[in-house]
């Protein structure tokens, strides 16, 4: 019988001990993704354009908002340099990010900053959809006071893009395009608008002069950011009656602090200007 029992307690431990081993591999293969995940989320600002082609990050999570309820969201964004033996030269970076919620609320966004070869010039852009679910009490000040609530649903594209030259180091000129389509839908009080059109189209271009010594664009952590911009929307290019003029002030300032930490301040103007052809 102690022969018997002794022989069991072995094969326990045996086979304790390579279950253990099992769970210990699974475990350590579950750690290693989740360290890799982890590390990627909390770290996507390093530099690792030198040892891959393309260096992504992202996030997906849960979102709420008043007008879209309850959805979900993600990010994406990716590192790269159109020369990789220009250590100098800091990385261009692309993102995606977006949102969909239950009640029809979406919206996509796909951004970046191409850095081309030389570090002369430097192309940023934004390209939007979104389609949201509003409220709309009407257009003039006095509607908005006395109309019922009513909603629509704005559909809307928008493209921003500046190009950008380098005159010193720090000092760029640039030229902007701007692209905005958006239409309202399934409005519940077509009155409201007034006369005014359900959709409109603008097409702008425009000049710009950049101050900048930011060390990263995505992620600064030193440098002063100064922009003026100015934007014409032609009727003659658009669906409006009207030449619209946009005047924009922009200043950051990225200061290094104790233990890692940045300090930033953040000025932004848009002066929006009208006359009728």
């Amino acid at each position: 019988m102690k022969k018997n029992l002794l022989i069991i307690f072995l094969l326990s431990t045996v086979f304790a001990g390579t279950a253990d081993g099992l769970w210990a591999q699974n475990d350590t293969l579950q750690q290693s993704r989740l360290k890799r995940y982890w590390n990627s989320l909390v770290h996507g600002n390093v530099d690792r354009t030198f040892e891959r082609r393309m260096d992504l990050s992202f996030i997906i999570a849960p979102s709420y908002t008043r007008e879209g309820s309850f959805g979900i969201g993600g990010a994406a964004t990716g590192l790269y340099r159109l020369d990789r033996q220009d250590s100098l030269m800091q990385p261009s970076d692309i993102s995606l990010s977006g949102n969909a919620s239950v009640n029809g609320f979406y919206t996509l966004t796909v951004k970046g900053n191409n850095h081309f070869r030389g570090n002369r010039s430097r192309l940023s852009y934004r390209l939007q959809f979104q389609n949201k679910n509003l409220d709309f009490w009407g257009v003039s000040y006095d509607a908005c006071r006395v109309n019922p609530v009513s909603g629509y649903r704005r559909q809307m594209v928008r493209w921003e893009s500046d190009y950008v030259y380098k005159l010193t180091l720090d000092f760029h000129v640039g030229a902007a395009l701007n692209l905005n389509y958006t239409r309202a839908t399934r409005l519940t009080r077509p009155e409201y608008l007034a006369g005014q059109r359900s959709s409109y189209f603008f097409t702008g271009v425009g000049l710009s002069l950049q101050y900048d010594t930011r060390d990263f664009i995505l992620n600064p952590k030193r440098g002063i950011y100064f922009l003026v911009r100015e934007v014409f929307y032609p009727h003659w290019l658009s669906s409006h009656d009207r030449n619209i003029f946009a005047t924009t002030l922009t200043f950051d300032a990225f200061v290094p602090v104790w233990k890692g930490g940045v300090l930033a301040f953040d000025l932004y103007g848009q002066l929006n200007g009208d006359n009728v052809p």
